[in-house]
């Protein structure tokens, strides 16, 4: 089976749970306080061991206490922590997550110690591995490892989150554009294309035909969408209970990604990485969201 290489930002969650989110010079009382980890590389990097796959993650922390707990969580969640570099004298990254009476989010990152990453780690990469990217490292280091990837023969899956002008030029790199569908709308406009009257599906495959990739795209409670070419799938989500969907997209990614490296039957790929997210909105927090394989197998056993 291929190993999946997460190349990405690790960071601690500082939650506040609100019942609004407030308005332009409001303030409001939180109801509920904690403080975990998480950031969308090590969230995603979780998310794919849980989910079977052999799984690396290349990051950067700071030397604090904040570093050392990010990396005993991923160890023992059976992520490779040797290529998890220690930034002396910069703070671990930081994430401050609204969510409100609706399980809705709002987030504010600091990068901290993400700023410091390096792709030299790649250089290890074999043939039909996949290497997974978010955007909350710098996009120089984005795009340097699309290229290191794929001159490994690696296949290349980037959580386009969040979406930057400067994405443009390696949009057309990408083996697989994982997006939700905000997300996915923000792509269409910076390739050109006008997804103001078009449904979901129309602008996925629109957006897969002309970057030449395979498009994933999240949508909520709705469940998911890949698109391959002309072919297109879509899988409903179970009927949940949300508490909070901070982790979910990260879930879901995982999940995604971990199938695709075992060579699992696309379809089975989604359903699993659909039913992952939806376990996922129903604890609060990020990686301690994330689902045990066992608990996925057990809802999809449910149908």
């Amino acid at each position: 089976m291929s190993e999946v290489v997460v190349v990405g930002s690790a960071n601690v969650d500082h939650r506040l749970v609100v019942a609004d989110f407030p308005a332009p010079g409001q303030t409001v009382k939180a109801v509920e306080f904690d403080t975990g980890p998480g950031g969308k590389g090590a969230n995603q990097a979780v998310a794919a061991a849980r989910a079977g796959a052999k799984t690396q993650m290349i990051a950067s922390i700071g030397a604090d206490l904040a570093g050392q707990s990010l990396r005993q969580v991923l160890s023992q969640a059976g992520v490779d922590i040797t290529k998890v570099q220690v930034s002396p004298g910069v703070p671990t990254g930081a994430a401050y997550v609204m969510v409100n009476g609706a399980g809705e989010n709002s987030i504010i990152v600091a990068a901290g110690a993400n700023g410091d990453l390096s792709a030299a780690d790649l250089a290890t990469l074999s043939p039909g591995d996949y290497v997974l990217l978010q955007l909350e490292i710098p996009l120089e280091l984005v795009e340097e490892a699309i290229f290191k990837a794929h001159s490994r023969q690696a296949k290349v899956v980037v959580n386009v989150s969040p979406v930057d002008d400067r994405t443009r030029p390696f949009l057309g790199l990408i083996d697989v554009l994982l997006v939700n569908e905000l997300e996915l709308g923000q792509v269409a406009e910076l390739i050109g294309l006008s997804a103001a009257e078009a449904d979901v599906a129309v602008t996925a495959r629109a957006v897969a035909k002309k970057l030449g990739n395979t498009v994933a795209c999240t949508l909520g409670a709705k469940g998911a969408l890949l698109v391959t070419g002309d072919e297109l799938l879509a899988v409903d989500a179970p009927r949940v209970t949300a508490v909070d969907t901070t982790g979910a997209g990260d879930t879901f990614a995982g999940y995604l990604v971990a199938g695709l490296a075992a060579g699992d039957p696309i379809p089975d790929v989604l359903a699993r990485a659909v039913a992952a997210g939806a376990i996922a909105v129903t604890k609060p927090g990020a990686i301690n969201a994330v689902p045990l394989a066992a608990e996925v197998d057990r809802m999809l056993a449910k149908g």
